[in-house]
């Protein structure tokens, strides 16, 4: 049994969709440095998120204070 070409098409299509949709949330929950820079851009919500952001990138970054 074979494929039709509308098939593999579709399939692959899929494929790239999820895969789309699924990069930015494993970049986020893997990489520390997308993380880092999340918090910054949202550190105008409050003062705990600024100074996660400030712990986070003492981490990231190695500084000993």
């Amino acid at each position: 049994m074979s494929l039709g070409p509308y098939i593999v098409r579709l399939s692959v299509d899929a494929v790239s969709t999820l895969n789309c949709m699924l990069d930015p949330f494993l970049y986020v929950l893997w990489f520390k440095e997308c993380k880092l820079e999340l918090l910054k851009m949202f550190s105008f919500l409050g003062k705990s998120v600024k100074e996660k952001a400030k712990i986070l990138q003492n981490e990231v970054f190695d500084i000993v204070p």
